[in-house]
């Protein structure tokens, strides 16, 4: 009788050992996962709008080189992507031959240019925010190559 009791001891011994190391466990996951939660949670929002507006222009840029490239009365509509802190899009033509498309973002270290460069002569009084004015979000945008130069058209 004795021996069955000592085996019984050993077991609930083993018992006691597995829920005492599967706690530790669970909290050395917790401890280690806490950083990497503060650190995924703390992406500034000023970063992905410079990140949205850097694939905005990209996205705007290759779209009129495609476009140009493909010649007269090509064209195409894409909907681009507008960040939270966008504050001024402008068109310029800096030198013959290329193009740049400007998206200027107003952020707590100041304003913020993010500049696309093109090999398409751009029509430098395009509108792609259409008659509301700057509306945060996607934007349907017609790039059309008409009279020699490329012209940006918001679609409502």
């Amino acid at each position: 009788m004795v021996e069955i009791e000592k085996v019984q001891g050993v077991i609930n011994m083993k018992k006691g050992q597995a829920a005492v190391e599967t706690i530790t466990l669970i909290g050395f996951v917790i401890l280690f996962s806490i950083p990497l939660l503060m650190l995924l949670t703390s992406l500034n929002t000023e970063d992905s709008a410079i990140l949205q507006a850097k694939t905005s222009t990209q996205i705007l840029a290759d779209t009129a080189n495609s476009v140009y490239i493909q010649g007269p009365n090509a064209y195409k509509i894409i909907s681009i992507g507008f960040p939270d802190k966008l504050k001024n899009i402008t068109f310029d033509s800096p030198s013959v031959g290329e193009s740049e498309i400007i998206f200027t973002l107003d952020t707590d270290a100041g304003q913020v240019d993010i500049v696309a460069i093109t090999i398409a002569p751009i029509n430098i009084n395009s509108n792609i925010t259409g008659l509301g004015g700057f509306n945060t979000g996607l934007q349907k945008v017609k790039v059309e190559y008409g009279t020699g130069e490329i012209k940006f058209t918001a679609i409502q």
